[in-house]
């Protein structure tokens, strides 16, 4: 994340990992002053949360961007939005 964040501005971390190992990338996601931390369905750690709110950070777990993607009227991806 820090390669990214040198480079790039980063609006949110998509963590896709086992529950217990989430955290570590939610603090890389603080470190680098990402905006957000999307845990993908079935991730969930509470206190990593927590560390990211305190920090500011808007936070989502347990929860599919695909799936609700169109219920916030986001259509993408597209080929300019992702690295």
């Amino acid at each position: 994340l820090q390669s990214v964040a040198a480079e790039h501005t980063v609006d949110m971390v998509d963590i896709f990992r086992a529950s217990n190992a989430a955290g570590q990338f939610v603090d890389e996601a603080i470190a680098i002053g990402a905006k957000s931390v999307w845990l993908q369905l079935g991730v969930v750690d509470e206190e990593a949360g927590k560390r990211a709110l305190d920090a500011n950070l808007l936070v989502v777990m347990d929860t599919c961007p695909l799936m609700v993607a169109p219920a916030m009227g986001i259509s993408g991806p597209d080929e300019t939005s992702a690295l």
